[in-house]
């Protein structure tokens, strides 16, 4: 007997991602696919749903970055205002999906118990005086 020829997946493959990494099934601000690392998702959706009882609705712009995009991100900052503040792929949270920024809204940077509840779940700001919407895990 022969065995059958399966019809190909039409379905658009996910792109490939590192590790850990998982596509949350949210979007954010801006519409885009929400994806971080398995450790992170968790800690999210409690802030989320925290935020959420309070009224507040959690918006993060950025999450997970492609190391390729890090690396231009990088480079782009030389000679810049933001040379020295944008991390090296090799070191960047992003890349391994345990960082993510807050949509820049007035919310999200003024109201206090967005901050107190990320916060509170363990995450921390690398440099809370100049990019008040990073927050990631401490590792």
């Amino acid at each position: 007997a022969s065995t059958p020829i399966k019809k190909k997946d039409k379905k658009k493959k996910e792109p490939w991602l590192p590790e850990g990494v998982k596509d949350t099934g949210l979007k954010n601000y801006s519409g885009n696919r929400i994806r971080m690392h398995e450790d992170l998702i968790p800690i999210y959706m409690e802030a989320l749903d925290t935020l959420k009882k309070e009224g507040i609705d959690l918006q993060i712009e950025d999450s997970f970055r492609y190391r390729d995009v890090q690396n231009t991100q990088y480079i782009d900052s030389f000679g810049t205002v933001k040379e020295g503040l944008v991390a090296h792929p090799d070191s960047s949270y992003h890349v391994r999906g345990k960082a993510f920024d807050l949509a820049q809204t007035d919310e999200m940077r003024y109201n206090p118990r967005v901050a107190e509840v990320l916060d509170s779940l363990g995450l921390i700001q690398s440099r809370p005086d100049d990019e008040w919407w990073h927050w990631s895990t401490p590792n």
